[in-house]
């Protein structure tokens, strides 16, 4: 070992670290590596893997971003440590198949290896004390090669048992060459490993496939921003009673949504809602005089102004120019995604993303986004990697998603949309109407129709179901 030392202090190792040239010189000498490798990475998000990480950027370039999370990292390193041969087992969150940091990793490990195989659980979650979702991956250190297979495994009953029984797990088989390319497969999905392969209802590649012409990516016909992030919520978020209190001028409130839950309709009327945005961009020297000015000296009373969060306004207490949205769409979702109409405009919380679409069609583009269908292709495609069963969408991932092309949907009235009844999971005259009209420009038959309300029950109450498994094992 003090041999080996020597000889290396040219190039030593970093101080505390393990010299894997040192320690295991036997293996790496006599064999070029480990014959296996096996990790649970801890699950640490990138702000907080620490000093270390801009070091580790550098030296795993290829596998990772600024965004990676370690797991990443270990993804890397545990490849070098192999044989030529060797094979490379963990388990870990699931979230590099799906989110925008695991591209890199995916293209480094198509580029390093062979990825034999990826489990996922469609039911169970495999560790209680984990608040993220897990898969089990299996690679093997070899040339690459175009023909290659990757089997992708979706469980849909407990893991032995499933694993003992075909007809209790899926198994979709994709070739190199289809994953490092994007195909028509993934034409609509941006590169989501897990989304397509794993917990895609075969009814979702059934309708692409049949009817992708009558699909458009939601991007090409809109444009999506999230809402407001004011910095100061307690602030700026009014409600009708302290409004009345401070009589706020009504030149400086605009009505605001800042949850989703604030409506079961999907036609939002903006004074039925609870709160107010304080929008005040004026100077304090107009604003003498005003409720508003006295509203701003109340709020610098308790200190808002020296907030991080607000000190970079122009005007701590402005807010700038705001954009009133008229569709909305929740970045959160629980059992049902609602896109909200609202006609006479609505300024929005950045839980809220604002959606930008012509006129014209804002109705038939409503249909579209609240038909199950579109909840078929949020549930496919939305990340399900968060343990507490909540299905999140970011805005990225939005403008790749596809939709109905709203031209080709009916006009309807909107009064349709007054309804309060829109779950998914027992589906209402009203929403049926709807999904009646978006399957009629599909051309679905009654059993596809079926078949979509059966994924997407699968889908949510499956999703649902396992966050209901931590909740019980803690």
């Amino acid at each position: 070992e003090q041999v080996l030392t020597a000889a290396l202090a040219d190039v030593p190792s970093p101080q505390g670290a393990v010299d894997w040239r040192v320690s295991f010189a036997n293996v790496f000498g006599n064999r070029g590596g480990f014959d296996i490798a096996i990790a649970n990475p801890p699950y640490v998000q990138q702000k907080d893997i620490g000093h270390l990480k801009a070091q580790m950027s550098d030296m795993y370039a290829d596998a990772v971003v600024g965004r990676s999370d370690l797991s990443c990292y270990f993804y890397a390193r545990a490849l070098q440590l192999l044989r030529e041969g060797g094979m490379h087992v963990f388990v870990c969150s699931n979230s590099w198949l799906d989110v925008d940091y695991g591209t890199q990793l995916k293209k480094y490990l198509l580029n390093s290896a062979h990825v034999r195989a990826i489990y996922e659980s469609a039911v169970e979650r495999q560790f209680s004390t984990a608040d993220i979702n897990t898969i089990i991956s299996v690679l093997s250190r070899v040339t690459p090669d175009d023909q290659q297979e990757t089997r992708f495994i979706s469980l849909h009953s407990q893991f032995n048992e499933a694993l003992a029984n075909e007809n209790k797990r899926r198994e979709m088989v994709a070739r190199r060459g289809g994953l490092s390319e994007k195909t028509s497969l993934s034409e609509f999905s941006d590169g989501k490993w897990g989304a397509v392969f794993l917990r895609s209802p075969d009814i979702y590649h059934a309708i692409l496939n049949k009817s992708a012409d009558k699909f458009v990516r939601l991007g090409d016909i809109a444009t999506i921003k999230r809402g407001v992030t004011t910095g100061a919520n307690d602030f700026f978020y009014i409600n009708y009673e302290k409004a009345q209190e401070w009589g706020i001028e009504e030149r400086f409130l605009a009505p605001v949504m800042v949850s989703p839950q604030e409506s079961r309709r999907i036609l939002v009327d903006p004074t039925t809602l609870s709160n107010r945005l304080f929008l005040c961009n004026e100077d304090k020297s107009d604003l003498v005089g005003t409720n508003a000015m006295l509203y701003i000296e109340w709020g610098e009373q308790q200190g808002y102004q020296h907030r991080p969060s607000v000190a970079s306004h122009r005007k701590w207490y402005g807010l700038g120019n705001i954009h009133q949205s008229n569709i909305l769409i929740n970045k959160m979702i629980d059992s049902v995604s609602r896109t909200f109409l609202i006609p006479k405009g609505v300024c929005a919380n950045n839980v809220l993303y604002d959606v930008r679409v012509s006129v014209n069609v804002s109705t038939q583009f409503t249909l579209a986004t609240n038909s199950t269908v579109w909840q078929l292709i949020l549930n496919t495609l939305g990340r399900v990697n968060f343990g507490g069963g909540m299905l999140e969408v970011a805005a990225y991932e939005l403008v790749s998603m596809a939709t109905i092309q709203p031209a080709l949907l009916p006009a309807i009235n909107p009064s349709v949309f007054t309804s309060v009844n829109w779950d998914v999971l027992t589906p209402s005259p009203e929403r049926r109407w709807i999904d009646d009209a978006a399957f009629d420009v599909l051309g679905l038959t009654q059993g596809e129709r079926d078949g979509v309300y059966e994924a997407v029950t699968a889908l949510v109450t499956n999703r649902l179901a396992k966050a209901r498994t931590l909740q019980k094992q803690r």
